[in-house]
């Protein structure tokens, strides 16, 4: 049974939205000819469209045990799928377009982060393990390879160095593990402040979707029939000649779902369901329909605006000496040097948000070259968060989790560390899976 009864609406209508807009741009052709034909002296204004951007939302909910779909919210529901969707059409000159298109016929791809492994996970891994490949995270990281397993219960880990074959097992505690972690969290960083939606994709196989996460499988699929059906509309030659050229571009929906670790819908709280935002764009290339599909970061990872305005906020002047004081540090020239430390940071910084009883926080991880050593300083701190481009840190909350500056004082990392960092490799493993 579909997890989303009323989404097999969506295809009819895209597809009569489209075929309003054949209907009009015909309509005011014949008027527009019309008066030509019965007074050439006249000149009418317009002969046709120009085109069309259309935009449209749906959600699905939650009222009591049944799941509903609907175009419009009107009153307080349990949302846990809401969607937009954009696209325009355009009039087009060139006549050697595909007069149909089948959703069974469209290539996916998918943009992944570049640190996660995609390919199939090496026995040896499997065999140190001790688990089936489904249940390893493969992540590649400069210092070589790393696999997890479980990470928010008993973690397993193993480890391959780069430049060689040999894999060892690891545990949480150990201090490898933790320059591990810290290289793993400036690769997200990296990852989350740049413009990840424009990385390269690799093909996905959308029909392995319908036993890995089947309500992914539905809503790709609906989503794939509503583009063909607006493609479909568009393009069909009409009864008679009163039809201009034109096709859909831009088609992009974008889509955020409450899951949980299994893939299924996430009806209420239980079982630590996670939040996926993921967009899905659908053209023709070549001749040829294909669509791309990328996954954002996780919720609780600042991303975009917002990433820039929490780190912009929390390294004011006023933050800046701060988090000096909390580190031990009333020397000018190592208060210049952890300035220089910061900026250079900031780039790759890793900010997951938090909640501190009522009070906004985020753990914020910064990793930096210092002369030939990597250092690393991660910190909590409160934050008043208004919009996405408007922080305002909050005076008195910075709390010195680990550092390993060469000046200052180095606290040993703290469980807070551990256990955000653990709950980040369960995000990742939650993820990436949805797609895997």
């Amino acid at each position: 049974m579909p997890e989303f009864p009323g989404i097999a609406q969506l295809p009819a209508a895209l597809g009569g939205l489209a075929r309003q807009y054949r209907a009009a741009d015909q309509s005011i052709l014949r008027a527009s000819l019309g008066a030509i034909l019965g007074d050439p002296a006249v000149a009418p204004p317009v002969i046709g469209l120009n085109g069309a951007n259309l935009r449209t939302r749906f959600f699905i909910a939650v009222q009591g045990n049944r799941v509903v779909f609907f175009f419009r919210r009107d009153t307080p529901v349990r949302v846990v799928m809401d969607t937009s969707i954009a696209f325009r059409i355009t009039p087009s000159d060139v006549d050697v377009r595909p007069r149909s298109a089948m959703a069974d016929h469209i290539r996916h791809f998918v943009v992944c982060p570049p640190f996660v492994e995609t390919g199939a996970v090496p026995e040896a891994f499997i065999d140190a393990l001790g688990v089936a490949a489904s249940q390893i995270l493969l992540l590649r990281l400069p210092e070589g390879l790393l696999a997890v397993v479980r990470p928010e219960a008993d973690m397993r880990a193993a480890w391959q160095p780069a430049g060689t074959t040999a894999i060892r097992r690891i545990t949480v505690e150990s201090s490898e593990s933790f320059v591990l972690v810290l290289s793993l969290a400036e690769a997200i960083g990296r990852w989350v402040s740049s413009r990840f939606e424009e990385a390269d994709a690799i093909p996905l196989d959308i029909t392995g979707l319908a036993s890995r996460t089947p309500v992914l499988h539905e809503i790709f699929h609906s989503l794939c029939q509503a583009w063909c059906e607006a493609w479909n509309e568009t393009v069909a030659a009409g009864p008679d000649a009163w039809n201009t050229a034109a096709e859909v571009r831009d088609y992009k929906a974008s889509i955020v779902l409450r899951l949980r670790p299994d893939g299924s819908v996430a009806r209420d709280d239980d079982g630590d369901p996670f939040q996926l935002l993921l967009t899905i764009a659908i053209g023709m290339v070549d001749g040829s329909p294909q669509s791309r599909i990328v996954v954002a970061p996780p919720d609780f990872l600042a991303s975009g605006p917002l990433h820039n305005a929490l780190l912009v906020a929390l390294n004011s002047d006023d933050g800046a000496s701060e988090t000096a004081a909390r580190l031990g540090i009333s020397w000018q020239d190592d208060f210049v040097r952890l300035r220089t430390f910061l900026l250079g940071a900031i780039p790759t910084a890793l900010v997951l948000r938090t909640r501190d009883g009522g009070q906004e926080s985020a753990l914020v991880i910064y990793s930096a070259q210092i002369g030939a050593q990597r250092c690393a300083l991660v910190l909590s701190s409160g934050f008043d968060i208004r919009g996405d481009d408007d922080v305002r840190w909050v005076p008195d909350s910075i709390r010195i989790v680990h550092s390993s500056l060469p000046f200052g004082t180095a606290p040993l990392p703290q469980p807070d560390l551990v256990r955000y960092c653990l709950r980040l490799l369960a995000a990742l493993r939650d993820w990436v899976g949805v797609l895997r």
